[in-house]
């Protein structure tokens, strides 16, 4: 979709170098522990759990961008 929408506005093809779990929210409390459940066993498997551990975050919630439209 990302490509198509380039394409459409008549750009390049962006390269993707991250994909971060996203929540535009005024309840950015109730955000971070529904990403908790969400993504929380990703913390688990061995190269998730490596990326986690060289950014200094416990969990994937801990990366989640999680406020207000101007916060994120």
């Amino acid at each position: 979709m990302i490509t198509a929408a380039a394409r459409a506005a008549g750009r390049t093809a962006p390269r993707i170098i991250v994909g971060l779990p996203i929540c535009v929210t005024s309840d950015a409390e109730a955000a971070r522990a529904r990403a908790e459940r969400t993504f929380g066993r990703y913390g688990e498997l061995p190269s998730y759990r490596a990326m986690l551990d060289r950014e200094g975050v416990g969990s994937p919630a801990e990366i989640a961008l999680v406020g207000t439209a101007a916060e994120v």
